[in-house]
């Protein structure tokens, strides 16, 4: 069974180019760090550099959701809250949710936006929404690393994107463990990450998602992708396999793939 499953696991990455690896002999040559879990065990199947802190680049964006969706289960803000969107959040760089100044959007459809088309805009509006200013959510991720023991984690941003030379860290270990207790605390996230496009109705606009095995890879379901310079191309992937679910981290590699 551990054998099909590293087969399964290696038929994920034939589909990135520029990874050197046998099909049964595997040795992570181009990638930053792995790893592959067993969902409902928890037992790590396969690792590389499984607690070296690397560049996450949009990874982040789990965290963010995972903050935000704690605050909405508190009370302290709701789904349906509209969210003036601010010129800070507005001018951010990179993916987008093409938002602009003044614009109101609803919390929810930011938080979808952010995990779907990996929007930088959005999770600045999400952070000042829910707590004010941008800095002060990122005091709310770094609790919450340290609350679920993820000690190789530490964000200066709450969307991932390089600013004066500084970046989110993670290991692989933590990035399991983030992404474990969020599918376990918010299963609905599941019910977004396995979207293939997000329709803004009112703007009359659509994004697809950035997560290239929808739709590709059966049993793909989720989760979140990642690229920056440093980080290279990242992804968080769920594939239910039999009665299992499975869960790889791919970090840093040199191509998008497909």
């Amino acid at each position: 069974m551990k054998k099909r499953i590293m087969s399964l696991f290696l038929s994920l990455l034939l589909i990135i180019p520029g990874l050197s690896f046998a099909s049964d002999d595997f040795n992570g040559e181009g990638l930053n760090a792995a790893l592959l879990a067993d969902y409902k065990t928890g037992d790590i199947i396969y690792s590389q550099n499984l607690k070296q802190r690397i560049e996450v680049a949009s990874i982040t964006k789990i965290m963010t959701n995972l903050v935000a969706m704690d605050e909405v289960s508190k009370g302290n803000v709701s789904l349906s809250d509209k969210v003036t969107i601010s010129e800070k959040a507005a001018k951010r760089g990179g993916s987008s949710f093409k938002l602009k100044p003044g614009q109101v959007h609803s919390l929810e459809k930011l938080l979808e936006s952010s995990m779907i088309a990996s929007a930088n805009d959005a999770c600045i509006a999400i952070a000042e929404h829910v707590s004010g200013s941008e800095d002060d959510f990122i005091k709310l991720m770094n609790q919450k690393a340290m609350d679920l023991g993820m000690d190789r984690s530490y964000f200066v941003s709450v969307n991932g994107f390089p600013e004066e030379g500084t970046h989110n860290t993670m290991s692989v270990e933590d990035i399991l463990t983030l992404t474990v207790h969020t599918m376990d605390t918010h299963p609905e996230i599941m019910e977004i990450t396995n979207k293939k496009t997000l329709v803004d109705e009112e703007r009359g606009m659509e994004f697809t998602n950035t997560n290239p095995l929808l739709g590709t890879v059966e049993g793909i379901d989720g989760f979140k992708t990642g690229y920056a310079d440093e980080a290279g191309y990242c992804l968080v992937s769920t594939k239910n396999v039999d009665d299992s679910k499975l869960i790889s981290v791919v970090m840093g590699a040199e191509t998008k793939g497909l």
